[in-house]
């Protein structure tokens, strides 16, 4: 059961939820003991079945001389045999390459791709060119969104200098092995050889690491590489193999290779070059290696904090010969704790007076950066001096430390998650109140439901993508030049505010709970950073996302006061009365007479980070009296309201679907740059 919730760790669904459906496929799981594992195999070792790897049918001519070597996928020459049917004997054939696995070079026009097998093709690839970009299990873009990628393109995949393992001293690691493969190879070598026996930790860790299907494909190389262009990226990869001191092996077309430490490669430019493989050295008894991270949910996270530990005792002494001390998350430039490192180097490490001497020094050592997707600086470093903690507990010989205490250095891992829900009913007034499967629950689950990305293209079909402001609240908007997004192929027309023919607003004031306006695109002051201030159209998505990003916005003025980021820094600005709406106040209606005590006080709610799953998208399709909108809105009466005070058309005329997506967050506006009549809609719908 804990094999297969390990494996759903990238399976979040918003409708049903992630526990149920990962119940539903823990219920096919047995927790089997260890006697009965040893007697099952898997079919694939079933002496019965001898593949040969030729698919043919009744009498099979090739058992008798065992397994074929040819690949399963082949041209085939068909013949009959004793029974009729048609053996077929293979060649071998691929779509996209020859049996000589030569370079592909596949040309677009602006952008060309590449499919290459050998280093020699990679570094022909690239040539001079500076705009380029390697990939190869190309995860990287759940991280740092690509909007336009490079002109060349050159997957690295299946170049077989980068793949594999070997071990000359050191356990060479291809650069493009995958994380999962990688993983399997610390798994085997931490039992099989001592010096290595360290990987076992490192397996443990990169099970926090994203989840299965990301660590299937996502490569070392490129895990490496992205630390390298984002130094703040909290690389688990990178940390790993710098708290036991590995090297990274760089080569160049001129076949020349460069060994450098982990750190000094982030220094090294890359251009013309890439990552042959990883060298982790082993490592003596007399080494102790411990690692942690820390992340808002279980798994699939970045850390808060990660942080790895290296203590290599000297054999005659038992003091400190070597100490490394690596943490992630505080600063971009932050690797080392080497101040605390130094200190500990001929000191016995497991007494009282060395860890309050360290745990003073990091403390004075460790000053992490603000970043606003992360926790505050004082957390993250509590957080630091925390595991160092942990660590020297956990690495504690048992005779030194009390078992109570000890027990701070275990790692909390969460076990198999278990759930139940139950409803409470009065039985007594059934069906009134008796609980029942919602409507889309079979259509969902057998992946039948609809969704709005679902929907196949119309003929004519165009894409609203939105222009946002990038000045703070309080700046006034003077002019737009649309002028070079306007000039690419495929983008056929611009609007701002003045555009719409109804009520610049999305929310109609008088339905419940709305009170005030807000505008569809920004008139004229802006609101916050990022507000949509108008829309551009084009006939493909990414056409039109990037020309939103070429459109140049100029403003009268710029606010440079500072933000209020805080309630409390709301609440103390001179604009507090036009910020803050007093909805209801409930005053008391009695007082009871056995008073004892009164309690004041002031009770904050802090923010919360929305964790978004999904994208929002709003389909319009012209119909002969109106239009038929698809939208992912929980309030239908709402959302029809306000597209037909947007574009001044009677609601009637408007059909409005709902699809099953989260709540519309007011993305629907891609529907309301456009005058829709229907005399409108026919007469250019050629244009469009």
């Amino acid at each position: 059961m804990e094999e297969i919730e390990n494996s759903f760790a990238g399976n979040i669904c918003r409708c049903t939820g992630y526990r149920p459906i990962a119940d539903a496929f823990k219920s096919f799981a047995c927790n089997a003991n260890r006697t009965l594992l040893d007697k099952v195999c898997d079919l694939e070792d079933l002496a019965a079945f001898k593949p040969c790897g030729v698919l043919c049918a009744g009498k099979c001519r090739h058992k008798k001389t065992g397994m074929s070597k040819k690949p399963l996928l082949g041209k085939f020459d068909y013949e009959s045999d004793d029974n009729g049917f048609e053996n077929k004997n293979e060649e071998d054939w691929c779509i996209l390459h020859g049996s000589d696995n030569k370079m592909i070079v596949i040309d677009i026009g602006d952008h060309k791709w590449y499919k290459t097998y050998s280093l020699d093709e990679v570094f022909k690839a690239m040539g001079n060119n500076t705009d380029y970009k390697l990939i190869a299990g190309n995860t990287g873009q759940g991280v740092y969104h690509v909007t336009d990628y490079p002109q060349n393109v050159i997957d690295v995949s299946s170049v077989s200098e980068l793949r594999g393992y070997f071990i000359d001293v050191n356990l060479v690691l291809g650069a493009g092995m995958p994380l999962a493969e990688m993983m399997d190879v610390f798994k085997k070598l931490s039992r099989e050889r001592k010096e290595f026996s360290y990987l076992k930790e490192f397996y443990n860790h990169m099970d926090l690491v994203a989840h299965v299907p990301v660590r299937n494909i996502g490569t070392i190389g490129g895990n490496l590489f992205m630390k390298h262009e984002h130094n703040d990226f909290q690389s688990d990869v990178f940390l790993l193999f710098e708290t036991v001191g590995a090297t990274i092996s760089i080569g160049e077309a001129n076949k020349e290779t460069v060994i450098v430490y982990l750190k000094d490669f982030l220094k090294i430019n890359m251009k013309g070059k890439i990552i042959l493989n990883v060298k982790l050295p082993p490592l003596s008894l007399c080494c102790l290696v411990k690692t942690y991270k820390i992340m808002p949910r279980s798994q699939n996270a970045h850390a808060h904090v990660n942080a790895g530990f290296m203590f290599r005792f000297d054999r005659k002494t038992n003091k400190i010969a070597e100490a490394n001390i690596v943490f992630g998350s505080i600063s971009p430039t932050f690797i080392h704790a080497t101040k605390t490192e130094a200190l500990l180097v001929g000191k016995y490490l497991f007494t009282n007076d060395t860890l309050q001497l360290a745990l003073k020094t990091l403390a004075d050592e460790i000053k992490p950066e603000a970043s606003p997707a992360e926790p505050s600086t004082a957390y993250r470093k509590m957080l630091a001096i925390s595991l160092f903690y942990k660590a020297i507990l956990s690495l504690c010989p048992d005779d030194a430390v009390d078992k109570r205490m000890r027990s701070g250095g275990s790692v909390i891992k969460r076990s198999v998650s278990q759930g139940t829900q139950t409803y409470d009913t009065d039985k007594s007034v059934w069906p009134l109140n008796q609980p029942i499967p919602k409507i889309e629950a079979l259509v969902q689950c057998a992946g039948e439901a609809v969704f709005a990305n679902d929907l196949p293209a119309q003929p004519g079909e165009v894409y609203g993508a939105l222009v946002l402001a990038k000045a703070p609240a309080g700046s006034v908007i003077d002019s737009f030049d649309a002028a070079e997004a306007l000039k690419l192929d495929g983008v056929v027309a611009f609007y701002t505010a003045k555009d719409i023919p109804g009520k610049n607003s999305f929310v109609p004031v008088g339905a419940l709970l709305i009170q005030e306006e807000e505008e569809i695109l920004c008139s004229k002051i802006i609101k916050y950073f990022g507000q949509p201030v108008a829309i551009i159209v084009a006939n493909r998505e990414k056409l039109a996302n990037k020309a939103a990003n070429m459109v140049k916005v100029k403003y009268a003025t710029i606010n440079k006061n500072k933000p209020l980021l805080t309630i409390e820094d709301v609440l103390k600005s001179p604009e507090k009365k036009a910020r803050v709406v007093n909805n209801k106040t409930v005053e008391p209606t009695a007082r009871g007479n056995d008073i004892k005590c009164i309690v004041t006080g002031e009770y904050t709610i802090e923010s919360q980070y929305h964790y978004f799953m999904e994208p929002q998208t709003c389909v319009v399709k012209p119909t002969e009296d109106g239009m038929e909108v698809h939208s992912a809105t929980q309030w239908l009466d709402l959302t029809n309201t306000a597209i037909s005070e947007a574009l001044n058309v009677p609601a009637n005329r408007l059909v409005q679907l709902t699809l099953r997506k989260v709540m519309l967050k007011m993305e629907m506006i891609f529907c309301l740059s456009r005058k829709y009549r229907a005399n409108e809609v026919r007469r250019h719908k050629q244009d469009f």
